[in-house]
């Protein structure tokens, strides 16, 4: 069986010299118009690809101890379940690479396809969290620890591809079904601290794995790897995909032994998140059958070229020297490592008399945000070609809405006096703008430009954190209550690297001043660290007078954007 599939991207041009005919010599003859290659995608393909994979997993974990026993009633150890809760967006992130197959049928300059792909990826994140325990009905108290991590083992897509093509390159759009195997690894630990009446103590943890099914949807640019040497049977393709495969929900319950009057008997975590990915890869195809460059046709492969070949146009030049401005407009991915701890002051001394007796942190958890909103803004910049080869400067200013919220909530106690409170506290990350200043290095195919970039960046980072403490206990006069909320914004410096492809605007009728642009940035700004403290009134003379929240984190993003540049050179 023998499938045609002829491949690859490639215009050259060489601009009209109507306008200067006046200025030339009567005597020269106008200059030949230079033949474009052509290119046909029809037929079948296999290919390979490698990329980076970002989890956005909107994620809820609760942490309880059973029985809970009735809390200033007798009964031990008398909590109130859950015992710690935490809701963020989650960053898992990864390696992904394997392989695809696929097949096109090219009419005029329309391209209808499918393609399936199965790759494998060490995607993964892990949080942990830690939550000092203490009974309202006796002096003991424990610490309560566990920990989530989410992992994507392996993705697979079915997907149709429709496509524009313009000479040997070809941007498409892309959507279908997806499968992955989510696996979730769930570990809890109930470890006595008390000198005394004990908790008990007992650890558990359980893997979860579940093959799941969504939905997935995208774009890309391909183009002929003739312009490199090789056979134009070969292509290069750059692709985003999203994918949404629902959410899952687990959990795992460890025995506890050891227990006053055997209660708790068991500490339960309960789970459940979102599995939302953003794919960035590259791609390297080969096609079946005859190779599909016009240029090839005196060449090694002419034997195989078809018998009636498609008309050649006229190619249109490209000259990318010059200052230009621009516009664009994208998405900003957020994957912030992030630490936050909550603590009473005075702590007290557990167990030894001095209220409330409490073990600082009260509550503490470590993950990685995934921050995420729009982006967009304008660019300036300057240009210099040398033969195939272009290097340049580039300036973008862009706002964005990028942020995202944890909210946690814990169970408080004494281990003094029958006392309780429920401790919760918020951490908002936010991206106010970003800016860049960046070298270009690119090499040029026509009136295509694949380029790598990189240099410094800036932006205003914000971070809102708000902290509650409010008094449980039916008898006043031991914990007392009070909140409070900061802001904080900072200018920070950092750097990015990254790269993109620009194309001519020229096959969209628009003047070969107009270029459209891909690119992405990954962009690092150092870290932050902040903290709130808010007063406590009401309590006992003994009690804490105030609580704070203490937060550090990452700033790293993933820019993924399009853009649109005039130049002013002719």
């Amino acid at each position: 069986m023998k499938t045609s599939l002829l491949t690859g991207v490639a215009f050259t041009a060489l601009a009209s010299a109507t306008a200067l005919a006046a200025d030339l010599p009567r005597k020269a003859p106008p200059p030949a118009p230079v033949i474009c290659p052509t290119c046909d995608w029809n037929g079948f393909y296999v290919g390979v690809n490698v990329g980076g994979s970002i989890g956005q997993n909107r994620t809820s974990n609760s942490a309880s101890i059973f029985p809970a026993g009735a809390p200033f009633a007798g009964v031990f150890p008398g909590v109130f379940n859950p015992i710690s809760s935490v809701n963020d967006t989650r960053s898992p992130s990864g390696v992904i690479g394997g392989g695809q197959i696929g097949w096109n049928l090219n009419v005029n300059r329309w391209l209808f396809g499918v393609e399936a792909d199965f790759s494998g990826t060490n995607q993964r994140d892990t949080l942990t969290s830690s939550n000092f325990v203490a009974s309202t009905i006796a002096a003991a108290s424990a610490n309560l620890s566990y920990s989530d991590e989410q992992r994507l083992n392996w993705l697979g897509t079915v997907r149709g591809r429709l496509g524009w093509t313009y000479d040997c390159f070809l941007t498409y759009v892309t959507g279908g079904v997806a499968f992955g195997e989510v696996e979730s690894n769930l570990g809890v630990s109930l470890v006595n601290t008390g000198p005394g009446l004990s908790f008990g103590s007992g650890s558990g943890a359980a893997s979860f794995k579940t093959t799941k099914t969504g939905w997935t949807i995208g774009s890309g640019v391909e183009t002929s790897l003739a312009w490199m040497g090789w056979s134009p049977n070969w292509s290069m393709k750059l692709e985003y995909l999203y994918v949404d495969l629902g959410s899952v929900t687990n959990s795992v319950t460890a025995p506890v032994v050891g227990a006053t009057g055997g209660a708790p008997n068991s500490v339960t975590l309960a789970n459940s998140h979102d599995i939302r990915d953003h794919i960035i890869r590259f791609g390297l195809n080969y096609r079946f059958g005859a190779p599909a460059h016009a240029s090839y046709a005196s060449g090694p492969y002419a034997a195989d070229m078809p018998v009636k070949a498609r008309p050649t146009p006229v190619c249109v030049n490209c000259n990318w020297n010059g200052f230009y401005i621009g516009a664009n407009l994208g998405t900003s991915i957020g994957q912030n490592r992030t630490s936050d701890s909550a603590s009473l002051f005075p702590a007290g001394v557990p167990f030894g008399a001095v209220f409330p007796g409490v073990v600082n942190p009260v509550a503490a958890t470590t993950d990685t945000r995934t921050p995420k909103g729009v982006l967009g803004g304008g660019q300036i910049g300057w240009n210099l070609q040398t033969n195939r080869w272009v290097v340049g400067l580039e300036a973008d200013l862009s706002g964005t809405n990028q942020r995202d919220t944890l909210t946690s909530s814990s169970f408080v106690s004494s281990t003094i006096a029958a006392a309780s409170a429920n401790l919760s506290y918020s951490d908002e990350q936010r991206l106010n703008w970003l800016a860049t200043v960046r070298a270009r290095l690119g090499w040029t195919h026509d009136c295509f430009l694949w380029y790598v970039t990189g240099g410094v960046a800036f932006g205003e980072v914000e971070s809102n954190l708000g902290v509650s403490f409010v008094n449980t206990a039916p008898a006043p006069g031991l914990f007392g209550s009070g909140s409070g909320a900061a802001s904080f914004k900072t200018t920070k410096t950092g750097w990015t690297v990254g790269g993109g492809v620009e194309t001519s605007l020229t096959w969209f009728g628009l003047s070969r001043n107009w270029s459209a642009k891909t690119e992405y940035l990954y962009v690092d700004l150092g870290s932050v660290t902040n903290s709130v403290t808010a007063a406590i009134t009401g309590g006992g003379a003994a009690a804490p007078t105030s609580v704070t929240v203490a937060s550090s984190h990452d700033i790293r993003d993933h820019i993924i954007r399009a853009g649109i540049n005039y130049r002013f050179a002719p």
